[in-house]
């Protein structure tokens, strides 16, 4: 086998290489972005580490679901997510842009109220023996992550496609250039023969 020449093997080697690379970097990219972002790691991957001794679950609510004005009056309702309830004495917690803005008490009937200080809001519930929540107000942690996901799968099936396309082209230009050359050596042997 001439040297230089890639073996099944070694393609395989290459392509595990290439992916287990892609998802590395993906993942970071992916994580930072998050964090940039002001999306705590706890919502993307609060399933995946289970929290032990917390049984109770909030069911929260903000309106108005969209806000029309920074400034605008926002109420936040919390309520047990089985009852229904108003969760009393939970602390709301409210940041902009990774910047802890205020921590509200609700009230008997379960609503705390703010001034809507600009997008992406990030609004956190919590109180002892239940589970925190978070809320990106007005969006939805989950629209980012998919859309995100959606963007970066996109653009690395294009490329890897890409890298395909042209690690064929080149190894078919390869294959040309190789025929083109012993087709030489066979004139260049014929002429000497005759």
């Amino acid at each position: 086998m001439a040297e230089g020449t890639l073996t099944p093997n070694l393609l395989k080697t290459r392509a595990g290489l290439f992916l287990s690379t892609f998802a590395l970097v993906w993942f970071v990219i992916f994580n930072l972005f998050a964090i940039g972002s002001g999306v705590p790691l706890g919502v993307l991957y609060g399933k995946l580490i289970p929290l032990s001794g917390i049984q109770l679950q909030f069911t929260v609510t903000v309106s108005p679901t969209m806000p029309l004005y920074i400034g605008q009056t926002i109420i936040v309702t919390v309520q047990d997510k089985n009852s229904l309830q108003p969760v009393s004495n939970a602390t709301v917690s409210i940041s902009l842009n990774s910047e802890h803005l205020a921590d509200l008490i609700t009230n008997k009937t379960g609503q705390v109220s703010f001034e809507y200080p600009g997008e992406a809001t990030i609004i956190l519930v919590s109180k002892s023996i239940y589970t925190p929540l978070m809320k990106v107000y007005p969006h939805e942690p989950q629209a980012w992550v998919s859309a995100l996901g959606n963007d970066l799968i996109a653009s690395s099936v294009g490329g890897v496609i890409s890298g395909l396309v042209v690690d064929k082209l080149k190894r078919k230009g390869e294959t040309k250039s190789k025929k083109r050359t012993r087709r030489r050596a066979r004139k260049r042997t014929r002429r000497r023969l005759a």
